[in-house]
């Protein structure tokens, strides 16, 4: 097998802020970007469909990616209710929507809420993601 059915070696850099908004309230923003280290051409033959799936898996769609998120952090003063909820692009069209939350029944028990929400086009990092969006509910007993 040789590299070009192989997913690229890249540089990820990341820079972060969160800020208090009162109480336990939080905002937090995020600023990436992706370089990657070769500017191979994908595979071609009877292979191309293992290393297009390859950078797929990697979300290796262009050369260069920028994108950002923003977070909203909160919790009730009972600290029984809290979530977040997150939205992020690589600025191609594409968009990650997470929205989590939790409610406090007890000391042992608490129900919990989450989706994962992917969009945009097929040849966007989240938008080739958009078949594996989820929302669950889910209960758990602490022992």
């Amino acid at each position: 097998l040789t590299t070009e059915y192989l997913p690229d070696d890249e540089i990820l850099a990341v820079v972060s802020a969160e800020f208090e908004l009162s109480g336990v309230n939080r905002a937090g923003a995020q600023l990436f970007y992706r370089n990657l280290q070769t500017n191979r051409p994908t595979a071609s033959g009877p292979l191309a469909a293992l290393s297009e799936g390859a950078r797929r898996t990697y979300g290796q769609f262009d050369e260069r990616q920028v994108g950002a998120s923003l977070t909203y952090f909160w919790e009730s003063e009972d600290t029984l209710w809290s979530g977040d909820i997150s939205v992020a692009s690589w600025f191609e069209g594409d968009s990650f929507v997470r929205a989590r939350g939790e409610y406090r029944l007890s000391d042992t028990q608490a129900i919990y809420l989450y989706s994962d929400v992917f969009g945009g086009p097929d040849d966007a990092p989240f938008g080739a993601l958009a078949d594996t969006s989820t929302f669950n509910l889910e209960y758990r007993h602490f022992f």
